[in-house]
């Protein structure tokens, strides 16, 4: 009977000692892969899902003011909401046949946001002047 606990027990432990091991190499598994997701979406181009076959029902593209400067690639059809700006920032575009500009505001009761669409191929830039600071992102539209 005294065997038969000692050798429980051992197995007791060692079920643990395996299962500690276990989850400690997939904690660390998930760390790196935790990281390296971060790295990833630091790299990547702020670009909507490119889900379907229509760039006009992708989720629109966020631009803030931490993208002064950024490239945003977009294809034809695909839209921007501009986020994070003053109430009283004004937007613009140097090329509409490239890229337009709808800077939001209400009518008729309804409140928009201010964004833009991508509606033809080509390099564009959305500027945003607010608070005395002009912001300047590249749009770079390709064809769907």
């Amino acid at each position: 009977m005294r065997l038969r606990h000692a050798t429980a027990t051992v197995m007791l432990v060692a079920s643990a000692v395996s299962l500690t091991a276990c989850s400690s190499s997939a904690s660390d598994s998930t760390t790196t892969s935790a990281a390296e997701s971060a790295a990833a979406s630091t790299d990547a181009s702020p670009t909507a899902s490119l889900l379907g076959s229509d760039p006009a029902t992708y989720s629109p593209v966020p631009i803030t003011p931490a993208d002064d400067n950024a490239i945003i690639r977009l294809k034809v059809g695909q839209h921007v909401l501009f986020q994070g700006f003053g109430p009283d920032a004004t937007y613009a575009s140097t090329d509409a046949k490239v890229f337009t500009v709808e800077p939001g505001g209400t009518s008729g009761g309804v409140t928009t946001n201010p964004g833009g669409t991508a509606v033809g191929e080509g390099d564009a830039f959305a500027t945003v002047d607010d608070a005395g600071k002009t912001y300047s992102i590249q749009i770079s539209v390709m064809s769907q």
